[in-house]
């Protein structure tokens, strides 16, 4: 017998962006220096111990912006749950005007509700950005986040006396 429309629409959705998600947790813990995992370990936890303890806290700081971005792209995805009748907001629009004989206005409300969610979603992605960006190492050559600071994008600045090692080179 072929599958339900609500597990039709959502397997395939829920396969595509759990990998991703996926992808992002991966990324993350990979981002944070090597010493937090040797830290942990070093203190007797086991490396599952250290990863659910310390690493991913710190790493979903980082990541929290991706997720909630990540969130807006499964909304916007949702939308194609209708092709196979998944009722969601866009097929209840289009059921409703039709009942009701205004169609235009209808799916006029509910884009407005689809840009509505988005807009409120990428805004707290960005305000979340900006605000969790203080709470990490600071500035990367890729953008706020976990990793060692850069020149010029909130490293030490260019006039800050040189590292020990530089210091203690011979000169040629």
């Amino acid at each position: 017998p072929p599958a339900p429309p609500a597990l039709a629409g959502a397997h395939p959705l829920g396969a595509d962006h759990g990998s991703v998600i996926a992808e992002l947790v991966r990324s993350g813990v990979g981002n944070l220096p090597k010493g937090q995992g040797e830290a942990g370990v070093a203190i007797g936890l086991t490396r599952g111990q250290t990863l659910r303890s310390i690493q991913l806290p710190q790493a979903l700081i980082a990541m929290l912006p991706a997720l909630v971005s990540q969130l807006v792209v499964v909304l916007k995805d949702t939308a194609l749950g209708q092709i196979i009748t998944y009722p969601e907001l866009l097929r209840a629009a289009q059921i409703l005007g039709t009942a009701f004989g205004n169609t235009l206005q209808t799916l006029t409300v509910a884009a407005v509700i689809f840009i509505v969610i988005n807009y409120a979603l990428t805004a707290l992605a960005q305000w979340l950005s900006r605000f969790l960006s203080g709470r990490t190492a600071g500035a990367t050559a890729a953008g706020p986040g976990i990793g060692t600071p850069t020149a010029g994008a909130g490293g030490p600045p260019e006039d800050a006396p040189a590292p020990a090692t530089e210091r203690c080179r011979p000169r040629r």
